[in-house]
């Protein structure tokens, strides 16, 4: 299981109010590769969980960058990886 601290997700003031106000939402990621569609769909997903909000992040990238951006092994299956992430 993950476990941070709150210094370790960096969320602009802007995305943490968005993240608070909302109940339920799918949140897309998209652009051209490199970008860090990835890094910024983990980071975010870190912090809806911390907030509260049951949270499923998921990746159609073959390359397994989300598990790299997570530092965890991730499998086909929905797992908790973090309370209220999966």
């Amino acid at each position: 299981a993950l476990a941070w601290t709150t210094s370790e997700v960096y969320c602009p003031d802007w995305a943490t109010a968005f993240l608070k106000k909302i109940i339920h939402a799918i949140i897309l990621f998209t652009g051209k590769g490199g970008v860090g569609k990835t890094t910024v769909a983990a980071s975010t997903a870190l912090k809806a969980a911390k907030e509260g909000k049951k949270t499923l992040i998921i990746s159609t990238d073959p390359a397994h960058s989300l598990s790299d951006a997570l530092d965890i092994q991730l499998t086909p299956e929905p797992t908790e990886i973090a309370p209220n992430l999966y």
